[in-house]
């Protein structure tokens, strides 16, 4: 991910469901930097497989956030090669 468009967005709470912290992060990333984010990294147990494989369709989603920071989600903008 490009350190400059990288945002890290802290669920509110475990009851909040995964999906629908992702949905608000990004509404906040497009807010906040004019773009949604193109990359997704969530820590393992946040999503199940099937919610993955829907934001799969549209995002670069990796189960590599630190386990430790098991609320937080990391977003941002995938580097571009030309």
């Amino acid at each position: 991910m490009n350190a400059c468009t990288m945002m890290i967005w802290r669920r509110k709470d475990d009851k909040t469901p995964g999906m629908d912290a992702i949905l608000e992060a990004a509404r906040f990333f497009r807010a906040k930097y004019g773009n949604v984010p193109t990359a997704i990294s969530v820590p393992s147990g946040f999503l199940s497989d099937s919610e993955i494989a829907s934001l799969r369709v549209r995002f670069k989603v990796r189960v590599d956030a630190p386990a430790y920071f098991k609320n937080e989600v990391w977003f941002g903008m995938d580097e571009v090669k030309a």
